[in-house]
């Protein structure tokens, strides 16, 4: 049997994996958003959003983002949700 700290510790290690596969799924689908509307000069923009870990950050840029074909308006949204994050 398990002591109840160790259990609480499990349950936290697990919902933090769970958090952070969602963070890395939300910085994939904008990466490919990204690429697939800017191409090969999103890659310092794909770098920006690498280092965004806020869920709802990342939310917003995804909305914001799925319609743009412009690799300076990209940019500015991408700068925006950095500029407001802290």
């Amino acid at each position: 049997m398990e002591s109840p700290l160790y259990q609480e510790w499990v349950k936290q290690e697990r919902a933090e994996g769970r958090a952070e596969g969602k963070t890395e799924k939300a910085q994939n689908a904008i990466c490919k958003i990204l690429y697939r509307k800017v191409g090969v000069g999103s890659l310092e923009l794909q770098q920006m959003v690498k280092n965004i870990t806020s869920e709802p950050v990342l939310d917003w840029i995804f909305d914001q983002i799925v319609d743009v074909t412009d690799k300076e308006v990209a940019k500015k949204i991408i700068q925006t949700a950095i500029t407001q994050m802290k």
